[in-house]
């Protein structure tokens, strides 16, 4: 019985002292530009489970332990700041914010989300990986180099369209070709229904709208395969979305790159034909 009285008082003591040696501190956390009270602010003691947030008027009201000298103020878009207690019952704290946390933002199609975050498909490819390469047009740059984009000739005549496919054929009568973009700038697709071929020219020709773009001019290409990445461009982007982005100017030293190359072509066999005027008399007898 004396150890069981010994054993409760000494707990009752033990727990009076430590309420005892509890320091209240209080205070208002304010904004360090406007200097308006930040609601919602975490406040910690390290190594600790005991925290708060204050109200909605940015003030708090906190019991440390005596053995803890440090408090931890952090909230979101704003610099994680650490104060020392030193024996104070009121400390106010002004929080600066961190303008350092836009650089890991990426905008996508209805909102912004971490870079990390986006697992669309998205394919990229930059001028350095065709440098090297002998291009005549703007699709070639991308052919090959991109897992899951097919082009297609749909005719040997100069200027012909190309046919491109994201990922396979996604309709049997409606057009399957992707959009796209050039500097921010959608290119309209006049196919017919059923082809998949950009453009569409006098006569059932179509006409390659990639030919007006040089291919030494394009900085970048991005290829969007899903529709989670094409949301943006609506129903014209079900089909996938290519993105051009064009060199632009940049301050300094002005420089000059000159790019030049030559072929020569010629028939291997060449056929035995008739001229104007067996022809005429071929036709007229």
């Amino acid at each position: 019985m004396k150890k069981a009285i010994l054993l409760l008082f000494s707990m009752v003591f033990a727990a009076s002292v430590s309420l005892a040696q509890d320091q209240s501190i209080s205070g208002t956390v304010t904004d360090a530009g406007d200097g308006n009270p930040l609601p919602g602010v975490t406040i910690l003691v390290p190594g600790t489970t005991i925290g708060t947030s204050t109200d909605i008027d940015g003030q708090y009201s906190l019991n440390v332990p005596q053995q803890y000298n440090t408090l931890e103020i952090s909230f979101v878009g704003y610099r994680t700041q650490r104060v020392e207690i030193d024996g104070r019952s009121t400390i106010n704290i002004a929080l600066e914010e961190d303008v350092q946390l836009l650089d890991d933002i990426v905008v996508v199609g209805f909102g912004a989300l971490p870079r990390r975050q986006i697992t669309s498909s998205i394919s990229q490819v930059r001028s350095e990986d065709f440098a090297d390469a002998t291009l005549t047009t703007a699709e070639q740059a991308i052919q090959g180099r991109v897992a899951g984009v097919q082009f297609t000739n749909t005719s040997g005549v100069l200027g012909a369209p190309t046919s491109i496919r994201i990922r396979g054929a996604a309709s049997i009568s409606a057009s399957t070709t992707p959009l796209i973009v050039i500097d921010g700038v959608p290119i309209t697709n006049p196919t017919t229904s059923g082809s998949s071929a950009i453009g569409e020219g006098m006569g059932g020709q179509g006409m390659n709208p990639l030919l007006n773009l040089d291919p030494n001019d394009i900085e970048s290409f991005e290829v969007l395969k899903d529709a989670a990445a094409s949301a943006i461009y609506g129903s014209r982007g079900s089909n996938g979305v290519i993105l051009i982005q064009t060199k632009q100017g940049r301050a300094g030293t002005q420089q000059v790159s000159i790019n030049t190359y030559a072929g020569i072509s010629d028939y291997t066999n060449r056929y035995d034909m008739m001229n104007g005027e067996e022809f005429t008399r071929i036709w007229n007898d």
